[in-house]
């Protein structure tokens, strides 16, 4: 695959991941309930990796899907919580994850909890 001018590693990544799951960006960005445009813009995305949060609500969406069956690893790797290569250079990561690989997935855990306590309402 190209590498286009502009545009992350890991924008290319989560692209070829969504068309791996044989998704449209339009289907993709209604499963994470964005505009299209929006979840556009994440496969043109400029910076060294692809928001944390976003890791999250593309679980749902892409985990298990496509040949291979797309990991979490994968996922991860778009957000430089796993090493690069889970989504380099086309080859297939591991279904078992490493210890490192296990330390990261805990420490996203961790953030998505913190992300979801921030999501509840003050006054309860």
């Amino acid at each position: 695959m190209d590498h286009i001018a502009g545009d992350s590693r890991e924008a290319l990544g989560l692209k070829r991941l969504r068309e791996r799951a044989g998704l449209t960006v339009r289907a993709l960005a209604h499963a994470l309930g964005l505009p299209s445009s929006t979840y556009a813009s994440y496969e043109r995305y400029k910076k060294d990796h692809l928001p944390i949060s976003l890791v999250p609500a593309l679980r749902p969406a892409l985990i298990g899907r496509g040949a291979p069956q797309i990991i979490e690893t994968e996922l991860l790797a778009l957000a430089g919580l796993a090493p690069r290569h889970a989504v380099s250079g086309g080859g297939v990561p591991s279904a078992t994850p490493s210890s490192s690989d296990a330390a990261l997935m805990r420490r996203d855990r961790r953030t998505h909890a913190l992300d979801t306590r921030s999501q509840i309402p003050a006054h309860l």
